[in-house]
């Protein structure tokens, strides 16, 4: 091979891979902050609503009304990791829901709607793009 053709290969490697790698320093590399979404049909206010992670973080969302819906990134998971809630009800009792697995990706949404009577039901969505 001559060194012209083997510029011109090189050229187009570069133009064909310059793109994706810059995407990748812009963007990252997608494996990122899974994110939750809590709802509230529980037809009354929540307060003290927070998210926890088993690594012991947790999110101190508030207050949530009925009918009212919170998103937070989960920026402290490592790895494979558990999410749950915990809230408190109209009178002081306490409820914590189930967990659930999620791994710290973009491409996990989990969300947890508070149903009347203080079930917390659970969706966990992988989101391939």
């Amino acid at each position: 091979m001559d060194s012209k053709r083997i510029r011109r290969i090189l050229i187009i490697f570069l133009v064909t891979i310059a793109p994706a790698i810059a995407f990748f320093l812009i963007y990252g590399d997608g494996t990122d902050c899974a994110r939750l979404t809590v709802v509230n049909q529980s037809r009354e206010t929540v307060t003290e609503l927070t998210a926890h992670l088993e690594e012991g973080a947790a999110y101190e969302l508030g207050e949530l009304a009925d009918g009212g819906r919170i998103e937070v990134t989960l920026e402290d998971a490592e790895g494979e990791s558990l999410v749950w809630i915990s809230y408190t009800r109209p009178g002081g009792a306490t409820v914590e829901g189930d967990g659930e697995y999620f791994e710290d990706s973009d491409l996990y949404h989990v969300e947890m709607t508070i149903q009347p009577g203080g079930r917390v039901l659970i969706v966990n969505e992988l989101e391939y793009r």
